[in-house]
Order: C-alpha cells, then sequence, then structure tokens
C-alpha cells in the first residue's frame, strides 16, 4: 500500500526548501495537485499526484484584506452571525473584472472577517467587511466607536483606571487577527535579536527567581521602552523636548529595573 505524506513535507523536498516556506507557499495559493490550487499544508497527497509550485510564487506573508461588496436589498448584514450567509457572495467568479488589485482571493481571507459597515437587510449600498482591525477603526467613529465596543470611558478616566482601561481597549484589539509585518532586512533583524537577548539576559542574571515568563515580560517591556518608535512618537506626537523623551523613557526603565529586583512580577487582571 503507499503511503500518503503532508503536503507541505512533500513540496518542502521537492523544491528543496523549509517546511515553514513550504507552508507560506501553499498558504499563499501557490501550490497545486492535479493542477487545482491546494491551500491547506496538511493535505495527503499520494507519489502519484502531481504537486507544482506555481511560476510566479512569491514567498511572502498572506495580508489580511478588506472586502468591498454592493450589496442589494433583501440580504440582511447587521450582525457577526449574517457573515456566513454572505461568504458565497465572494468568490472568484463573483470577482469584478474591473478591479485592478493584484490580489488573488484566498480560502484563509474569508476567515476572520468583521462587517465594519453593517446594512440592515432593506437597505443596499457598499458593504465592507474587513480583517483588518486598523481599517476596522478608520471607518468606525475612531474612538467613539472603540471606547464603545471595548468598554472602556476616557471622559473623566482617573490615575488608577488606568491600567484596566488600557487592558480593555488591548482586549478589544486582540479579537482581530495581527497583520503580518514585512521582515526587515537580515541585518536589522540580527541586530534586533540582539537587542532582545541580551535584555533577556540581563533580567534573568538580575531576576533568577521569577518565572521563565516572567523574566521575559519584563525583558520585552524594556524592549519597547528602547525603541526608536516610542522615543519619535514621545518627540513628534506629545512634542516633547528630545532630552525630556529620553529622562522620561530612561525614568520608566529605571522604574521597570527596580521591580525586576525587587521581585515584583505582572500580575493577571480580574475580570
Amino acid at each position: 500500500m503507499t503511503e500518503s505524506v503532508r503536503l507541505a513535507k512533500r513540496l518542502a523536498e521537492s523544491l528543496p526548501c523549509s517546511r515553514g516556506e513550504a507552508e507560506q507557499y501553499i498558504g499563499g495559493g501557490w501550490v497545486t495537485v492535479d493542477g487545482q490550487v491546494v491551500e491547506e499544508p496538511g493535505l495527503r497527497v499520494l507519489p502519484s499526484q502531481h504537486v507544482e509550485l506555481l511560476p510566479d510564487a512569491k514567498l511572502t506573508p498572506v495580508e489580511p484584506v478588506t472586502l468591498l461588496w454592493h450589496k442589494p436589498a433583501g440580504i440582511r448584514a447587521e450582525t457577526p452571525a449574517d457573515l456566513a450567509a454572505l461568504l458565497p457572495f465572494f468568490s472568484t467568479e463573483t470577482h469584478a473584472v474591473d478591479d485592478h488589485s493584484p490580489l488573488r482571493l484566498l480560502k484563509r481571507h474569508l476567515n476572520g472577517l468583521s462587517l465594519a459597515v453593517p446594512l440592515e437587510a432593506d437597505a443596499s449600498g457598499l458593504l465592507v467587511l474587513t480583517q483588518d482591525w486598523r481599517v476596522m477603526r478608520k471607518l468606525v467613529d475612531e474612538f467613539v466607536r472603540l471606547e464603545q465596543e471595548s468598554g472602556v470611558e476616557l471622559d473623566g478616566m482617573r490615575l488608577e483606571d488606568v491600567a484596566d482601561v488600557t487592558a480593555r481597549m488591548f482586549e478589544y484589539v486582540s479579537s482581530f487577527p495581527l497583520a503580518p509585518r514585512t521582515p526587515p532586512d537580515p541585518t536589522v533583524l540580527a541586530a534586533n535579536q540582539r537587542q532582545r537577548d541580551a535584555l533577556l539576559s540581563a533580567v534573568t542574571a538580575a531576576a533568577r527567581t521569577s518565572s521563565p515568563a516572567d523574566r521575559t515580560i519584563a525583558a520585552a517591556m524594556l524592549d519597547v521602552l528602547w525603541s526608536v518608535v516610542s522615543y519619535e512618537r514621545l518627540v513628534a506626537e506629545w512634542e516633547l523636548d528630545p532630552a525630556d523623551a529620553i529622562r522620561g523613557l530612561t525614568w520608566v526603565i529605571g522604574l521597570v529595573e527596580d521591580a525586576v529586583r525587587a521581585g515584583r512580577h505582572p500580575v493577571a487582571r480580574e475580570g
């Protein structure tokens, strides 16, 4: 009896490439089995089946998509429960011929969609479905809608409320998939890894009794503070003097350092 193997393994051996790269090719819709595009890396294939990588294949992350459709009247599109009935309207057969986007519709593009602009059943008009929380946020009433859906209230917020408000906001944002990031230059990637390794080593040396998870969190917090992005936000958006921005960052870094040495660890939010 001929034994089947996972498609990702078969492709990795035939190209050759790593298993991870094979899964990325397959998930991106660049692989065919007996002439049919297959997007499931775990599909079992037989030696007799023809597996091929398409000539224009690109080893790039599949970005979150935003789908547009002119919904006719008579179709309900108001709540997440309505999504399943809407998905059949999105296919290569219904794709607008005058759409010049290079996007190739994949099965994964129909997962994790949110209704950015709901429409009642009797209404017709542009329907927007997105996987990208940033697009979702742009299309709604910015912070007003974000406050409502995440259950936070910024008006009259007290200092002791900030941690809870932050947690609620990020819990809401975490309900959307993260957008894949373009891999940085290998030199930058290596420098970033060296910085993370150095921070984790420093934290571990100063806090040997804490758990690996707590040490990683502490190192990650220091990594965020030790970031050009953090500095630029303080200077550009808060309009701090560069010296004050540096003073603020090093002040918070000192607070994290003191907490690590004193054995104070991050605690889970209640509720």
